[in-house]
């Protein structure tokens, strides 16, 4: 053999064959320097067929960090250790440009738009890159074993699998797009439509690097392993509809508990009680779930310390009876997916494709248990694994998650516990290294204004909820625009009507807003009514729908007026008084119950979310407001927000663009 390739695994695994990615440097191996990229042009990565469907992608593309995409050149390279040079497909900062040459597995940590999924992806890509030059020098483009006398003809070309995992389905296409840019520009034929297996066990090759949504990851591993667990209750098209969210959980359980039981209890913090502890820990995922005895006797942490032992039974007897409800009903949610996954992959050898390298985004969204099922398909654990996320941005539901947490988990059982043959006494010491958190702080995407708003949000987690939350740097933007607009409308007028003139389904795109312009609700059914009023005159999307997106402008619609919080967001009150913000003549404020207002830490973050999908200009707007009042009488308080009355010349400004 003479190929040497610049990934630095101990093995690389291709089907049936396992060949190593390194030898020790001898006279009888051959090495190839990377092929020159002076004549790489932009147009190599962005097909011209795409410039008709710029509008319509614009908000996606534009949600990668600056727009940064540019074309390869020798400005912007790095050097292996192999010496085989890697063109970067992205204009990096010296902070992004250390995660990507890091060679071991990293955490990436940085708020909104600080540019962590580029980092991320373009790392993947130079993956792609080095992998293509070396197997190229040796094959030859366009190799097929039988047109070859020099290499024998059972050995196939090299397969690099790599897997990117996302919550967002817009992000994953997001992905998809630069990854089928870069596979074209290496004169690859690809479709990011093409369908992709619904299991690991021999995935076509062209299909690789796999970018899907980690819902997809958990289909695709429970039909590899057999005896598919989401099969038991339903065919895969309609298996949502048995699965247990926590608005399911709230709507259809929570009422049909004791009176006894829930009266003094938040749904929100027993929902993530059950999903991250008694269900998603590290020790759910080995027994399956955690006992009464294990549960009421977690020692004091950041989850439970003000959880007494009489409330950890209150919220034990509440999971049982959830246990039987749900059974009854013959539904099932996530957790006990990922718990029978953990069950099979303890009973029986994973047969999937095996990963070279795994880059996961929005970690923070995962509980310990899910996190801990990509240990199972890939070996690569020195330097495989990419985790990325921000706590500020944890938006599902029953999450409870740190980054320290990761970084624990992942020396605990990925390291430690990894099985590598190959790794020598020499080597021992190394084996129990894992790096640092690297940090991300600043924003590329959303201009100070917008930041400072944000950033009071952080400040009520860090107050409420501070170990909810990891300590960063405050972001700063060298942009600068126009501050935050409060929408009020007049005399109980529906803003939307007013904004759009209620033509419906009926109406056209005249006078409504453009491509890069969207409104924000925080559901489904808020979508629906909102996209019956609108109708093609405007981009609708949830919270959850548009994460890891940005548009030029944000018209954030009915969050407060939709809370489950209601009159709870009055707590704000006792935060500004406690700051001198509040006039020391008003009434009495609430006082802090964590058991009653532990939601609040969900919805700051979902508020987060929302407010720094903005780059440019972002309107609020509420239809009643009794609920939004403590948070508006915050933000004006710190001059951070603009109020103005909606009328037609306001309405005209906001479909002009700004």
């Amino acid at each position: 053999m003479t190929i040497i390739f610049n990934f630095n695994s101990s093995f690389f695994i291709n089907r049936k064959i396992e060949c190593p990615l390194s030898w020790p440097r001898t006279a009888n191996i051959r090495k190839f320097k990377s092929v020159g990229a002076n004549n790489t042009e932009e147009s190599d990565l962005v097909d011209s067929e795409d410039a008709k469907n710029a509008a319509e992608n614009s908000m996606i593309e534009e949600s990668t960090l600056l727009m940064k995409f540019c074309a390869l050149s020798p400005d912007h390279m790095r050097t292996g250790r192999d010496d085989i040079e890697v063109d970067l497909p992205f204009e990096l900062t010296e902070e992004q440009r250390n995660i990507v040459i890091f060679p071991r597995s990293t955490f990436v940590l940085g708020r909104s738009g600080t540019g962590k999924t580029t980092a991320l992806k373009t790392k993947l890509i130079q993956n792609e890159k080095s992998h293509h030059v070396a197997v190229e020098r040796v094959y030859g483009p366009n190799y097929t074993a039988s047109e070859s006398n020099e290499i024998d003809v059972e050995l196939k070309r090299p397969i690099l699998c790599q897997l990117f995992v996302t919550l967002s389905p817009g992000l994953c296409q997001e992905i998809k797009h630069h990854v089928s840019c870069f596979k074209r520009s290496i004169g690859e034929n690809v479709s990011i439509d093409e369908d992709i297996n619904d299991s690991f066990s021999d995935v076509p090759t062209n299909l690789y690097p796999l970018v899907i949504t980690f819902h997809k990851f958990l289909l695709m591993l429970d039909l590899t392993l057999g005896n598919s667990y989401i099969k038991r209750f339903s065919d895969l098209k309609n298996q949502r509809k048995k699965e247990v969210s926590y608005e399911r959980f709230y709507s259809l359980y929570w009422p049909h508990f004791s009176y006894q039981l829930i009266k003094k209890l938040d749904s929100y913090l027993v929902f993530t009680e059950i999903m991250s502890r008694i269900k998603g820990s590290i020790k759910a995922a080995e027994c399956g779930k955690l006992s009464r005895e294990d549960y009421c006797s977690l020692s004091e942490s950041r989850a439970s310390n003000s959880l007494s032992m009489e409330t950890r039974e209150m919220i034990y007897d509440i999971f049982q009876n959830y246990e039987k409800m749900k059974m009854q009903k013959g539904e099932f949610d996530i957790a006990d997916i990922v718990i029978d996954l953990h069950r099979r992959l303890g009973t029986e050898k994973y047969k999937g494709d095996v990963m070279n390298f795994v880059f996961i985004d929005e970690v923070q969204d995962l509980t310990m248990a899910q996190i801990l099922l990509f240990k199972h398909i890939c070996r690569n654990v020195e330097e495989g694994f990419v985790f990325c996320g921000d706590t500020a941005q944890t938006i599902g539901r029953g999450i409870d998650f740190r980054f320290q947490d990761v970084r624990s988990l992942f020396f605990n059982k990925f390291v430690l516990e990894s099985k590598n043959q190959f790794l020598d006494k020499k080597n021992e010491k190394r084996k129990g290294c894992i790096s640092d958190i690297f940090m991300l702080s600043e924003n590329f995407s959303t201009h100070a204004e917008v930041l400072k708003l944000s950033q009071s949000v952080i400040e009520l987690l860090f107050h409420f909820f501070p170990n909810s939350i990891d300590m960063l740097k405050v972001e700063t933007s060298l942009v600068y625009g126009e501050s935050p607009i409060v929408i009020q409308s007049r005399n109980g007028e529906n803003p939307i009507l007013t904004i759009f003139g209620g033509n419906g389904y009926n109406g056209g795109n005249i006078g409504g807003f453009r491509e890069d312009q969207v409104i924000l609700v925080r559901d489904d059914s808020s979508k629906e009514e909102i996209m019956h009023l609108v109708g093609k005159q405007a981009l609708v999307l949830t919270i959850l729908e548009c994460k890891g997106l940005q548009f030029k402008d944000v018209l954030l619609y009915n969050f407060f007026a939709s809370s489950p919080l209601e009159r709870r967001w009055g707590i704000i009150y006792q935060y500004m008084k406690e700051k001198n913000l509040l006039d020391p003549r008003s009434r009495n404020c609430q006082s802090f119950v964590d058991s009653k207002h532990n939601v609040l830490c969900s919805e700051l973050k979902q508020l987060y979310v929302a407010l720094t999908r903005a780059r440019k200009r972002l309107w609020i707007c509420e239809d009643v407001e009794e609920f939004s009042k403590p948070m508006f009488s915050y933000w004006e308080k710190k001059n951070l927000v603009q109020f103005k009355i909606l009328n037609s010349s306001l309405v005209e400004t906001m479909k002009v663009e700004g």
